[in-house]
């Protein structure tokens, strides 16, 4: 339960701040740490990375996800002003 919440409270935020033009990085940069996020997810699926730490890195991962996500919504044009 920790994990997912942390993932979707920093998923949130970073989609509000982007969202509201608070917080953006260059696509290719949010896409290579997605990436990197899911990368790091797989391994330590096998082997466990960060233990009793997941939940924070679970944060982490939502921050960079929450920013691709208001990154490809703001490319779309939702949210702009009219």
């Amino acid at each position: 339960m920790k994990i997912v919440s942390g993932f979707t409270v920093g998923h949130s935020l970073t989609l509000l701040l982007g969202a509201l033009g608070f917080a953006a990085l260059g696509s290719r940069l949010i896409e290579s740490l997605i990436a990197l996020s899911i990368a790091v997810s797989a391994l330590h699926a096998l082997w466990p990375l960060f233990a009793r730490r997941e939940a924070w890195v679970a944060l982490g991962f939502g921050l960079i996800h929450g920013l691709g996500f208001a990154s490809a919504l703001r490319e779309l044009g939702v949210g702009a002003a009219g």
